[in-house]
């Protein structure tokens, strides 16, 4: 394992190409069904080529990966070990008069779209402008944001491999029943990427199960998981599997309004407490038009295991897509 995790934290530190095969190779060595999961929403791959390409677009086009070497988790689950290394992302951002041009056609856009209503577009439209419009510092602007690398292995074969950013859960970046048609249309696409691959026809207890846990965990009033949108590796009491679903949750303008206020506990600045004060009314007042009932898209991983004849989750972790389009999501800005 320390192999892999050296791989890893050489090729993204280095942005060396040649380092992307052997590490696929370290990874999933003859693996027939290799998963890997991305940050962003219709980031799942299933095959070497694809796996393969989206390193060497992490390497072209993404931030800088730093990972934490001190606080690797490692834990064993029947064949299986799960290993969580946690790290950062570093993302740069720069404005230009190039940036406001790009944002002014982009907020024309959402006017002529034929979707939403004109209030939804209105809060939409405030949402990036107090992104935007924000005070900035002079020089380039760098946010370290928290990132994940899961990796399950079963014997010496990693079955899955995920990346994953935290996310606000009342603020996601990604809920199906958004006004914009975008979100459901990606949804749909990973649908059909899944499916080739899904095998959870006959294992609708297993299903049950972890949608009960799914809806503990996030408190959520529906989860939603069909057979065809989970991946099964069954071993005689043990069993891995990753899906994709959405889930749905009740979430009120008081709940939102006490969000926003925790703000003033920060140890932060005056003015920075106040703008993320302002960033939050505006993404909140954004959620609240398109209505208090959300629909949130998911991945799940986890391993489940039957012990004296009864079916139990082991372990499980629910991550949610995370769009890197808006800066200042997080309070660690670096300015050179």
């Amino acid at each position: 394992m320390k192999h892999i995790i050296q791989l890893i934290k050489n090729m993204y530190e280095t942005r060396n190409q040649t380092l992307i095969e052997p590490l696929y190779d370290a990874l999933y060595g003859n693996q027939p069904r290799p998963i890997l999961i991305g940050t962003s929403n219709a980031e799942l791959y299933f095959q070497k080529a694809s796996i393969i390409k989206l390193f060497q677009g992490d390497l072209e086009n993404w931030g800088n990966v730093y990972i934490d070497e001190t606080d690797i988790n490692i834990q064993s689950i029947g064949p299986y070990q799960i290993v969580s290394i946690p790290a950062k992302i570093r993302q740069t951002f720069r404005v230009t008069d190039e940036t406001y041009q790009d944002f002014s056609d982009y907020i024309k856009d959402i006017k002529h779209s034929p979707s939403g209503s004109d209030y939804q577009k209105l809060m939409l439209i405030q949402q990036l402008t107090a992104h935007l419009l924000s005070d900035r510092q002079v020089g380039t602007r760098y946010y370290d944001w928290d990132l994940t690398i899961d990796i399950i292995k079963k014997e010496h074969e990693t079955f899955l491999l995920m990346f994953s950013m935290p996310i606000d859960e009342l603020t996601p970046d990604v809920r199906l029943d958004d006004f914009s048609d975008q979100s459901m249309k990606i949804y749909q696409h990973e649908l059909k990427l899944i499916a080739p691959y899904a095998n959870g026809d006959n294992h609708k207890d297993l299903i049950t199960l972890i949608t009960n846990h799914i809806q503990t965990l996030k408190q959520a009033s529906n989860v939603h998981i069909e057979p065809n949108q989970i991946i099964l590796d069954i071993n005689d009491h043990h069993i891995s599997f990753m899906g994709i679903g959405y889930y749905q949750k009740h979430i009120t303008l008081e709940e939102r309004m006490h969000n926003i206020m925790t703000h003033f506990h920060e140890d932060e600045t005056p003015k920075r407490r106040l703008f993320n004060i302002r960033r939050d009314i505006s993404q909140h007042l954004l959620h609240h038009a398109i209505g208090d009932i959300m629909t949130i898209q998911f991945r799940v991983i986890g391993i489940a295991a039957i012990k004296e004849g009864k079916l139990g989750i082991e372990y499980i972790k629910v991550s949610l897509p995370f769009n890197i389009v808006l800066e200042e999501k997080t309070n660690d800005l670096i300015v050179e």
